[in-house]
């Protein structure tokens, strides 16, 4: 489910967590003129493979508001059979600019004016469909983490108009497919052991 990443188009195969920090010592900075091209258009046409390999951004514009309205017309009625789906895309249209914002439900809440419970449970179907993810901060504690507001990001990164955001967004992209990555191949390659049954969490 995961769109392109800036690693997989530049290399042949994936870093284990030990070669990612030890690249990023060692590049200091530094970042070929291939790799920051790549950057560029990822962050222009988004991740996804149909925009991306179109390079053409009224293409991007109409792939994006046709995966929205699939998303939200087609996925997620028939996920739940909620009648308020022009609610739902009134909220899908409110995520974008609070990314890289601690999420908060009141706010939300009050802008739709539903319920509390509402609101989470709308979120909950968002995730489920692969439109938005949450990163929880560290907090010492998994108990103590899973107890706060988080930070909200969406599956496709060139939804956010704010660049400072948008690139935030990419970035949580990327690191959330490389915790799924080491979580669901590298600890299977190493130990032959099923991640969750050994007691591994990703990120999110």
């Amino acid at each position: 489910m995961h769109p392109f990443s800036l690693r997989e188009l530049e290399y042949e195969k994936p870093n284990s967590p030990g070669e990612l920090l030890r690249e990023i010592s060692a590049r200091s900075g530094l970042v070929k003129k291939a790799s920051a091209a790549t950057l560029k258009s990822l962050l222009e046409y988004g991740s996804f493979p149909e925009p991306f390999l179109a390079q053409d951004s009224k293409y991007a514009r109409l792939w994006r508001a046709g995966r929205t309205e699939k998303v939200i017309r087609e996925d997620l009625r028939d996920l739940s059979r909620l009648p308020e789906l022009s609610r739902i895309e009134m909220l899908a249209a409110l995520l974008p600019e609070r990314v890289g914002s601690l999420l908060s439900i009141a706010a939300l809440r009050e802008d739709l004016e539903v319920s509390h419970d509402t609101v989470s449970r709308w979120l909950s179907y968002l995730k489920e469909l692969y439109y938005v993810f949450e990163l929880k901060p560290f907090r010492g504690s998994m108990r103590r983490s899973l107890r706060k507001e988080g930070k909200l990001y969406l599956w496709d990164h060139s939804e956010v108009d704010d660049p400072a955001a948008r690139f935030e967004n990419l970035v949580a992209a990327h690191l959330l497919k490389a915790c799924h990555y080491w979580t669901d191949a590298y600890l299977r390659a190493v130990t032959g052991k099923d991640p969750e049954r050994a007691g591994w969490l990703t990120a999110v």
